[in-house]
């Protein structure tokens, strides 16, 4: 009951091994993400799982319009040549904005969407190059991204208890 009232971040342990996080507008029921501190490379094909986190490749897929990109945060294309990884976000992570250096700190990304600190633990980003060019359900950046002839499309998908 106190999560329910309690500010934006609260949180309460329930039964189970489970805990209630209040975010500005709901609560949300989830199990508590113990860190994971692994980095993988993201397959160019099929499957790859991190955390609660799945990530799908389409390998070959037709390009849409920039504009296409970049209207859905859960998916992105990256260069075969690139050989992303995907690891936990840390809190001095910086989102690669362009290919001339521009940058924005992740922190301010998970702000604006509203995601509170506790359902940042755990959350993925993926990384070419070691530049974080994707925050998945997030932000993901296209301009940062080099084009080449074969891309490969990735969709994201949060992963429910």
């Amino acid at each position: 009951v106190s999560v329910v009232r309690g500010a934006p971040g609260s949180r309460g342990q329930l039964s189970g091994g489970f805990e209630a996080v209040r975010s500005r507008s709901d609560v949300t029921v989830r199990r508590p993400s113990a860190g994971d501190v692994s980095v993988i490379r993201l397959r160019d094909s099929g499957e790859t799982r991190f955390g609660d986190f799945r990530f799908r490749a389409e390998p070959g897929a037709n390009i849409p319009e920039a504009a296409d990109r970049a209207s859905n945060p859960w998916r992105i294309y990256i260069a075969k040549s690139a050989q992303p990884v995907v690891r936990q976000w840390y809190p001095g992570d910086r989102l690669a904005t362009d290919l001339k250096g521009g940058r924005r700190r992740v922190k301010r990304f998970f702000a604006d969407a509203g995601v509170i600190g506790p359902l940042r633990a755990g959350w993925p980003v993926v990384l070419c190059d070691d530049d974080v060019v994707w925050i998945p359900g997030i932000k993901s950046s296209q301009a940062a991204i080099p084009h080449e002839a074969r891309m490969v499309h990735y969709i994201c998908e949060k992963i429910r208890d």
